[in-house]
Formats: C-alpha cells, sequence, structure tokens
C-alpha cells in the first residue's frame, strides 16, 4: 500500500538514502511525506527474506484525491487451549507448535468460522467511501477447494450477504514449502457505499482452512478490508494499491 502526500515541499526518501540507515528507530526520526509511506518503507528494510513471485504485484486501485486509506482486518484461526479459539492469544509460541481451530464468534450455525473487526473514521464528518475491497486467505492442505472464492459478509448493522471473488492465486497444484496458500478478492464497494453509516463493526465468515498443527510447519488464515476515503479537509493524496502474490521463506 502507497500513499503520497501531494506537498513538493515535504522531503521523499530515496533507495540510496535508505541504505544510509543503521536502524529502524534511526529511520522513524527521518522527515516523510505521510505516515502511510512509512509503513512502506518499513517492510523494505525488513524484507531480507527469499522469495518467489507467483503472480506479479499491479495496481488494484490508483487514484488522486483528498482522503486518506483504512485496513481492517483479523484472523479466523487461533490456538484451541488456554482460553479457547475466541480469546486473544497473547504468548510466545508459534503457530506449528498449537492446534490451530476456527474462530466463531456469531452463534450463527450458518457459519463455521468468523470474526470481526471495527472501521472507524476519527476526526471527520464530512468523509465519503471511495472505494472498499476484501480480501482473504488461508492454507489448504486438503480436502475441496471449490469455494475458497466464497465467504460470507456482515456489514455494520446488516445481516450476512454472500460474497463470491476471485482467486488471486492457488498454490495447490504447485505446494510453496510443502504448503497450499491460497489468496482471493472481491470488490465490495458497492455495498459499503450503500450504507448510511459505514463506521462499525464487519465480521467476515466461512474462511475456508485447514485445522490442527500442519505436523508442526503451522496454519494460518484471515482476511483484511481495504477502505479509501475521501474527505475535503484532507491534503491531496495519490493513493495506490497492489495485488499480487509471493512466496516468502525466512
Amino acid at each position: 500500500l502507497e500513499s503520497k502526500n501531494k506537498n513538493p515541499k515535504k522531503k521523499l526518501i530515496n533507495k540510496k538514502e535508505l541504505a544510509n540507515f543503521s536502524s529502524i528507530s534511526e529511520l522513524k526520526t527521518y522527515p516523510m511525506r505521510t505516515k502511510n509511506y512509512l509503513l512502506l518503507l518499513l517492510f523494505v528494510v525488513s524484507a531480507n527474506l527469499f522469495s518467489q513471485n507467483y503472480v506479479p504485484f499491479t495496481p488494484r486501485f490508483d487514484q488522486d484525491l483528498r482522503g486518506d486509506m483504512l485496513l481492517i482486518g483479523n484472523n479466523i484461526l487461533n490456538r484451541s487451549s488456554g482460553g479457547g479459539v475466541n480469546s486473544p492469544y497473547n504468548g510466545s509460541n508459534d503457530n506449528g507448535s498449537l492446534d490451530m481451530q476456527y474462530i466463531d464468534i456469531d452463534g450463527d450455525a450458518s457459519t463455521f468460522s468468523s470474526s470481526s473487526a471495527d472501521l472507524a473514521i476519527t476526526g471527520s464528518t464530512c468523509y465519503k467511501i471511495k472505494y472498499a475491497g476484501l480480501y482473504w486467505g488461508a492454507l489448504l492442505q486438503s480436502g475441496s477447494r471449490t469455494d475458497i472464492n466464497k465467504v460470507k459478509l456482515k456489514l455494520p448493522g446488516g445481516a450476512y450477504q454472500n460474497i463470491t471473488g476471485s482467486v488471486i492465486y492457488d498454490a495447490n497444484a504447485t505446494p510453496i514449502n510443502g504448503g497450499k496458500p491460497y489468496a482471493c478478492y472481491a470488490d465490495i464497494t458497492a455495498a459499503v457505499t450503500a450504507l448510511a453509516t459505514p463506521t462499525g463493526t464487519y465480521t467476515v465468515a466461512n474462511v475456508l482452512s485447514s485445522t490442527g498443527s500442519n505436523g508442526g510447519l503451522g496454519l494460518s488464515a484471515g482476511w483484511s478490508i481495504f477502505i479509501v476515503y475521501e474527505d475535503p479537509t484532507l491534503t491531496a493524496k495519490s493513493i495506490v494499491s497492489f495485488d499480487g502474490f509471493s512466496g516468502i521463506d525466512g
């Protein structure tokens, strides 16, 4: 995700300057255009990993506007012991040493997994949602993959609606270090902009995943919603989001 404040008086760090920093804490003190851009640079600094790109990252949303962007989301798997799947985990074990099971918070018999996150837009009363993209993914090691692109979405104050998205990548045929991850996307802009009040609790259900410990290798699954909103009281920005898929091995 990238957000550039269109103010020519601000200084923007380049790749040559980035090499001079010895730590992330030192980089944090450098004058940046926006906090959003700093997040992008922190990923660059910490990217000393082996990776292979399976789907090239290309722009999904690309527009100049006065406003900002937000990202909300949640896990769909959690450890089964020590408080149960629906309680936060604050320990230090990795996923491979835990029995990972579906989070399911909604008490709805039609869902086998569900979790929620709150969307809040603070400091503004005249914002307008411009774009909303829903992403989800998991490690699915066995079983049918027919419905990996189908989930349920509950908007603030509403009931579940069925969402059928597109598959960004599915590693079933070519496992990545023994894992079979997938990633999916759906444009939910129309559903979000139809709300009188788009802020509040968003719940995503039926994200399909394997459960257990995967032979000690670990499992993970989750979802996120990327929001872009206009606000005439904010500075002009160029906001770009990118879709793609890379396998990263630490």
